[in-house]
Formats: structure tokens, C-alpha cells, sequence
């Protein structure tokens, strides 16, 4: 799996809030008439507040929280005048200072959110609410900063578990490693249901598949109609293979989860299971509604594909591996893809027909490889500095030509040869190269050349057999060459001196 492919698939399953620290909690009952009637009732409730403050003209926290209700209530005018009245107190606060983080934060001033959250840390080094909001401020731009800040908050009240929010942050950069490495210093039964998601979804991620389904598991005893957690149970028993697990998942998903919101990923996932059990036309019948549920999306095209591929259908598998490849835009990975493709085409190839007793290819398998060669002619286009669109493209033409009578492959091995000698790449194709090159000229009774190529390979494999076999025979063949070329010569030299004499 990609990563374009598996951010999509997170973005599926869950869809994260980005990391925020909740405000003040409003107990004040005082507070929520406030925050009730700004709604259809901003004056009253305007009126409303002044009146609690002129019984608590100093109460910096108040007056502060009372800013943070118009705030939230989206009235920025009079959360900036409450918190100028608070700033005019004679105790500081941290409530008010962190408001005055807010509103700048709320303006897109970034730089005097920080002014007013770095202060309030500086103010109060145990208060950890304006050390969530700095690292929240900087999670997109300088999450180091952000993870600074909250080991200070560690340092400064070890009786707060931050890894929880540290692991949080690096969540929702999907720094995946990190977020991994912070979960795992902190007790399963301590996280709650969103961090347990959080953390069945790094695990899902990092292809830990076990761990991931057994955070899965004890979220499900929680709560078994959370969609959430059947979708990571199904998605995790499909990829263990544990398919009658998955069936049980994807009913739970399908029929038993509350207010799930089924996406495309969801049939996918039922296709895969149904096709481990060997009930791939039904797994077809799946990934055909996951792309009626999103057609643009060309990745469902591949997995038809591949459910094809497992019972052999290669002419539909390549039908909507075509589709899939057609919609790739020019940065995406189409060299890899065409690569795919080729492989496909070769596999139609090289596949024995009914009824087929000889090596020959029938009509339909010499069209298919060279649909193979196209593919592969795209990667070598696309990919010019890599061996193994050329390496494929001779494997191609030495099916299309078998005996070498036109010399299709000479100039894609050659070109391959040059291109794993340069980068010192796979071993065991520049033998197969060298080993074809050879050959080649063995069959055009070139034999110094078949010669030095078999010598080539022994330069990689002092000890290859065929190598061995090669240098013998053709040295063999040079030697009797020779003879007859000799033997012929002194045969003929007494004609051409008759002829000559005849001439005269």
C-alpha cells in the first residue's frame, strides 16, 4: 500500500478532529444563561453579563470566562472588550492571558497567539491549558515546538499523562512511528475511546495487524456498535487472513453499528474477505458497489482487477487494470502502474491454453505479450535511468522472437546490461542477461562474442554451469570454424589460379 492510498484509507476509517484543547468548562450556571441566550439573544444576554460583573468587578477569571462564551458565541468585538476589562484587573490570570491567545489565534494572528500563550506559560508553569494551546498552535507548522512545550508541561506536572497528547500531535501530522512509540508508553486501559481509535489505527497503519486488532477488540467490548471499531476489526482479520472472523466483522459493520456512515473502503475490505474464502464472483459483486459509491476514485478499478486476477480471468483483470492506469495523472507513480500492467499482459502470455501440448504461442498469446512489451516500453520511457522496463521489454521480444532470427531483444538486453552494470543492481538479471547475450551470439555463430560474454558472467559467478558450458561449446565451434574456413581456403586457391590462368 501507497502512501496516498493509505492516508485515504485513514481519512475512511476516522475522520480525527484536529487536535484542540478543549475551553473552560462553564460550571457557573450564571454562565450558560449567557451562553444560552447569545443565541437568540445577544443584548439580553449582554446585559446579562455586565450585571454578574458589576457584583464581581475584579474577578479577572470570570470577567475572562465571560469573554470566552462571546467568543465561542462568535461575537469577536465583545470578546476583545471583555478581555481588555479583565487585562485591567489587579490579579493576573492565566484565563485571561490564554483569551487574549485566543482571540489573536481567531484574527489569524499567529504571532501574538504565541506572544500571549508563551506568557501565560511563563506566568503559570503548571497550568497546562496554555500548553496545549501553544502546541496546538504550531502542529502544522513546527511540531517540534510543539512537542517542546508539552515535555516542559511533563517536566513541570508529572501527575498529567501529556504522552497522551503528544502522542495526539503526532496523530494528526501523521507521523505514524512516533505517534506509535508515545502510545506505547502509556497503559491500554488508561485510553479512552478516541485514543484507543487513535492508537488501532497507528498500529493498522504500520501493518501491525495484531496489536491493531486487539485494541480493536477491547474498543468493541466497550462499545459493540461503534463503527469504528467494527471497521478496524474487519479491516484487520482481512488483512491476518482470518476471513470467518472478517464475515462476522463486516455484518457487525454493515448491520449493527450505530449511525455508521458506510464508505467505499468498507465493500472493498467485504470483497477481500469474500474473496479469501474462495467466493470471489460475490467479492466482485462488493468492489462493483464500492465503485458505484465513488467512481472517481481509480484505486477501486485495481482491486476489481485483482479479484479478477485470482480466478484467472485475465481479459476482465486487464480490462480494469486499463481503467485504473487510464485515470492516473502524470505525478503518480504510472511507471510503476504501466509496470503492473505489463506484468498482467505477460501472464495472459506465458499462461497454457486448453488443449495446448506444444511451447508455441497461439494468436491471442503472441497479442497479449505484445501489449506486454507496450507496457513495458512506457516504463522504460518513463523511467529511462531504470533496467527493468528494457529487461521486460527483451523478455517480451525473446517470446516474439524465439529463435533470434531478428534480433527483437539484442538491444533492450544490451540496454539493460549497461544500466545494472552502472548501478550495480540486481545480480541474478545481469546474469540473465549476460546468459541471452550470449546465446545470441552463439546462434549467429558469432563465437569470440558468445565467448566474452560467458566470460562475463563469470566475473558475477566464477562457478555458473552454464557459463562453463558455453566457453567449451563455443570455443569448440570457433575452433572448427577455423578449420573449415582453412580447409575451404586451400580447396579453392588452385580453381581461382586456373581461373586466372584460363583468363589469360
Amino acid at each position: 500500500m501507497n502512501k496516498k492510498w493509505l492516508v485515504l484509507v485513514l481519512s475512511i476509517i476516522i475522520c480525527a478532529p484536529v487536535f484542540s484543547q478543549d475551553d473552560d468548562i462553564l460550571q457557573s450556571s450564571d454562565l450558560q444563561v449567557i451562553a444560552s441566550l447569545l443565541v437568540d439573544n445577544p443584548d439580553i444576554a449582554k446585559s446579562s453579563a455586565e450585571k454578574l460583573i458589576k457584583k464581581n468587578k475584579e474577578n479577572t477569571e470570570l470577567i475572562a470566562a465571560i469573554g470566552r462564551v462571546f467568543l465561542n458565541g462568535g461575537d469577536l468585538d465583545s470578546a476583545k472588550d471583555y478581555f481588555k476589562r479583565a487585562q485591567r484587573c489587579k490579579r493576573i490570570s492565566t484565563k485571561a492571558i490564554n483569551l487574549g491567545g485566543d482571540i489573536a489565534k481567531a484574527n489569524n494572528k499567529a504571532d501574538s497567539a504565541e506572544y500571549y500563550y508563551a506568557r501565560s506559560m511563563y506566568f503559570d508553569r503548571k497550568d497546562p491549558e496554555a500548553y496545549y494551546k501553544y502546541a496546538n498552535l504550531f502542529i502544522t507548522k513546527d511540531i517540534q515546538k510543539s512537542i517542546e512545550a508539552l515535555n516542559r508541561l511533563k517536566m513541570n506536572r508529572p501527575d498529567i499523562n501529556v504522552n497522551k497528547r503528544i502522542a495526539d500531535l503526532y496523530y494528526e501530522v501523521n507521523d505514524f512511528t512516533k505517534a506509535q512509540e508515545v502510545y506505547e508508553t502509556i497503559q491500554t486501559d488508561s485510553l479512552d475511546d478516541k485514543e484507543l481509535m487513535q492508537y488501532s489505527l497507528v498500529l493498522y497503519a504500520k501493518k501491525n495487524y495484531e496489536k491493531s486488532l486487539e485494541l480493536a477488540k477491547i474498543g468493541h467490548k466497550r462499545n459493540a456498535q461503534d463503527p469504528v471499531f467494527n471497521r478496524l476489526l474487519l479491516y484487520d482479520n482481512t488483512e491476518l487472513q482470518n476471513y470467518d472472523e472478517a464475515m462476522k466483522d463486516a455484518d457487525n459493520l454493515f448491520h449493527h453499528s450505530k449511525d455508521a456512515k458506510l464508505q467505499h473502503q468498507d465493500y472493498i475490505y467485504y470483497g477481500y474477505a469474500l474473496n479469501g474464502l474462495g467466493r470471489t464472483q460475490e467479492a466482485i459483486e462488493q468492489f462493483n458497489i464500492a465503485l458505484q459509491k465513488n467512481e472517481n476514485l481509480p484505486d477501486i478499478n485495481k482491486q476489481i482487477s485483482d479479484a479478477y486476477l485470482r480466478i484467472n480471468d485475465f481479459d476482465n483483470a486487464i480490462k480494469h487494470y486499463e481503467i485504473y492506469v487510464s485515470k492516473l495523472k502524470d505525478n503518480d507513480n504510472r511507471a510503476y502502474e504501466y509496470f503492473q500492467l505489463g506484468r498482467l499482459y505477460w501472464r495472459k502470455g506465458i499462461a497454457k491454453q486448453d488443449n495446448q501440448t506444444n511451447d508455441s504461442l497461439t494468436t491471442d498469446q503472441l497479442k497479449a505479450i505484445e501489449q506486454a512489451n507496450r507496457a513495458f516500453g512506457e516504463v522504460s520511457t518513463l523511467r529511462p535511468s531504470s533496467y527493468l522496463g528494457f529487461y521486460w521489454q527483451a523478455k517480451a521480444n525473446s517470446l516474439l522472437d524465439p529463435e533470434y532470427k531478428k534480433g527483437l531483444a539484442k538491444p533492450y538486453f544490451l540496454k539493460a546490461i549497461e544500466l545494472l552494470e552502472q548501478n550495480g543492481e540486481s545480480k541474478d538479471h545481469l546474469i540473465e542477461c549476460y546468459k541471452q547475450i550470449a546465446y545470441y551470439y552463439y546462434s549467429q555463430r558469432e563465437y569470440d562474442m558468445a565467448v566474452e560474454y560467458a566470460r562475463k558472467i563469470q566475473t558475477v559467478d566464477p562457478d555458473d554451469d552454464y557459463a562453463k558450458q558455453m566457453i567449451a561449446t563455443a570455443t569448440a565451434a570457433a575452433s572448427q570454424k577455423n578449420v573449415v574456413k582453412k580447409v575451404t581456403s586451400k580447396k579453392s586457391a588452385p580453381k581461382k589460379a586456373v581461373k586466372r590462368r584460363s583468363k589469360r
